[in-house]
């Protein structure tokens, strides 16, 4: 085990007691969580998803290395945050429910060594015998525990927090083997024609049974969301979630044409509009023009039906 082989990390960081640098700012003296609070505040258009995986690593990070100012982690604090993770069950907290990653890692490496001592010399394994549970993958400690840090202390950095305006998670990653391939579970493939055809010829699209049959072959025509959120993401190239907070306000003509925008912005109207609206990412904000296969269908007479009702 790579991270708890001596002492737990938050131990061994208590021990080093540095003295304050001169120069910082007063938000030097603060953890890294209150740190994270000031980076959402100024964030504001982060998204609740995003902002939910900011205080996730930083809670990770808390529970590995401790709380102390955020002016005295050091680099070696990063490696010690990355190597834990490394040995950190997937799913640590919700499906095993462990207290803390350290806690997860331990009872990990205790599984581990009771799976090893029960292969020995090419036995077969008891069944009592838990096997190790599988950790934490390289690229998910990179996109949710590794960059939102280097988001925090990149923070920190531009406000006279760190020592030398040093950012120290840069360069800090788990590297990936280049010849490894991907799991089939993470593989993201297009769909091929055939099955498009298949979807598309299925009696949602060609004419069901009833609303609550749509499986099987009829004369009703469906016109719910479950009829147009497959067509709107084929032929536009909208996420689902994207569409599912759509409001009849963002959808509008512009230069005489249709157009469906995906924004965070909410509509005046308190009844109709979600509490809140995110995107994956900044570039997530845009104009689309309706789809003309959308327009025949009556995707816009529809929203213009809905908006006609209030």
């Amino acid at each position: 085990m790579r991270a708890l082989a001596s002492s737990s990390p938050a131990t061994a960081t208590a021990d080093a007691t540095p003295s304050r640098p001169a120069g910082l700012g007063y938000k030097a003296d603060l953890d890294v969580a209150a740190i994270t609070e000031l980076v959402l505040l100024e964030k504001k258009d982060i998204g609740t998803k995003m902002a939910k995986k900011y205080r996730a690593a930083e809670h990770a990070f808390t529970e590995v290395i401790g709380r102390m100012p955020i002016w005295s982690v050091t680099d070696n604090d990063i490696i010690t945050f990355k190597d834990t993770l490394l040995d950190t069950p997937l799913r640590h907290n919700t499906q095993h429910a462990y207290a803390s990653i350290p806690e997860a890692v331990a009872a990990n490496e205790e599984r581990r060594a009771a799976w090893a001592a029960a292969r020995s010399g090419g036995k077969t394994p008891d069944p009592s015998v838990p096997k190790p549970v599988r950790t934490i993958s390289a690229k998910t400690i990179n996109s949710n525990y590794l960059s939102p840090l280097r988001q925090i202390f990149e923070y920190a950095s531009r406000n006279k927090a760190t020592p030398g305006k040093v950012n120290v998670v840069n360069g800090i990653t788990v590297m990936n083997s280049g010849g490894k391939k991907p799991r089939k579970d993470e593989l993201r493939l297009p769909f091929e024609r055939t099955a498009l055809e298949r979807l598309f010829s299925s009696p949602l699209f060609s004419g069901a049974k009833s609303s609550h049959r749509l499986s099987l072959q009829g004369t009703h025509l469906e016109s719910g969301w479950k009829f147009w959120l497959p067509l709107v993401m084929y032929l536009m190239g909208v996420r689902p979630n994207e569409l599912g907070q759509a409001e009849v306000a963002d959808v509008f003509l512009r230069h005489g044409w249709p157009i469906l925008k995906i924004t965070t912005d909410l509509s005046d109207d308190e009844d109709e509009s979600p509490q809140e609206k995110s995107v994956k990412t900044p570039a997530g904000k845009r104009l689309l023009p309706i789809h003309p296969e959308l327009l025949r269908l009556g995707f816009f007479d529809l929203v213009e039906a809905r908006r006609a009702e209030g």
